[in-house]
């Protein structure tokens, strides 16, 4: 039995004049312990469609689906305070904007570990260290009682991650984790990722609108367009052999519009040659 499974998942948005649909007839499922990307490029619902899972859109928005489940639980009628943090985390893109710049690093993860445990104030001390030890910060004490901005970006993303990781949530949601990141930081976090699905036994879905980037972390991907999935399989298949018009487009931008042409073929064997690799 699936993990995460979503049927039929719909996301509309009220107006004076219409109701537009933002998310179409979404559906996928996710085992656990697995890494799925959903990819597509801005306004493809990518985001919308997991912020749906958190209960995290304005009132003008509504959410159908014939399913929705995480652990048999039921998303759509269960209490968001039951499922924020309990069952799913989310890591969001922009670390310097997620973390609040007036509070050290060690206030705001022991808010998280308060409002989502029932450890005492010295159990709280020793699982913050671990978690920031967890997600490879060195020198816990100092990042702990460090301010944002004293931190790099990489280590404002890490900090994050163990944020997430602080309420034991076993679904973990990266929305575009590495977009503000450079290449050297980018693949220390999808390391660090990768790292913690198998120590962690997390289920993660990756959020991006890089397929590159996605062949390095994911098992399988779903590729999104206009709040559509229009392809989706496991990393190989769909980057190897896409079958879909979007999906090739995403795979010939990686050579830019110069070299695109003609050399699909050169981009989907460079990215799964590395994912491999990475195996």
């Amino acid at each position: 039995m699936a993990y995460l499974d979503i049927k039929s998942l719909s996301v509309s948005a009220r107006s004076a004049n219409e109701i537009v649909k933002i998310v179409d007839g979404v559906s996928f499922t996710i085992d656990r312990g697995e890494i799925f990307g959903i990819v597509g490029e801005s306004g493809s619902g990518k985001t919308m469609t997991c912020s749906a899972m958190l209960s995290l859109l304005p009132n003008m928005m509504s959410v159908s689906a014939d399913k929705m489940t995480v652990a048999d639980t039921d998303l759509l009628t269960s209490s968001p305070s039951l499922v924020r943090g309990k069952l799913i985390s989310m890591i969001f893109q922009d670390p310097a904007a997620a973390l609040n710049p007036v509070f050290s690093i060690r206030s705001q993860i022991n808010a998280v570990l308060k409002r989502h445990t029932t450890l005492t104030s010295a159990n709280r001390k020793q699982r913050l260290h671990q978690l920031l030890s967890d997600v490879g910060l060195p020198d816990t004490q100092r990042v702990a009682r460090s301010y944002p901005h004293e931190l790099s970006g990489g280590m404002q993303q890490r900090v994050l991650i163990a944020m997430a990781l602080s309420t034991g949530a076993q679904l973990l949601i990266a929305d575009e984790p590495t977009t503000a990141l450079d290449v050297t930081v980018q693949a220390q976090i999808l390391e660090l990722l990768k790292s913690l699905r198998e120590r962690l036994g997390l289920t993660i879905i990756f959020i991006s609108h890089d397929l590159a980037v996605v062949s390095q972390v994911c098992d399988r991907v779903a590729v999104m367009r206009h709040g559509e999935i229009v392809e989706q399989g496991d990393i190989f298949t769909v980057l190897g052999n896409p079958q879909h018009a979007y999906t090739r487009a995403l795979l010939a931008s990686r050579l830019g519009r110069e070299s695109a042409r003609g050399s699909l073929s050169t981009v989907a064997v460079s990215l799964l040659e590395g994912a491999k690799a990475d195996d």
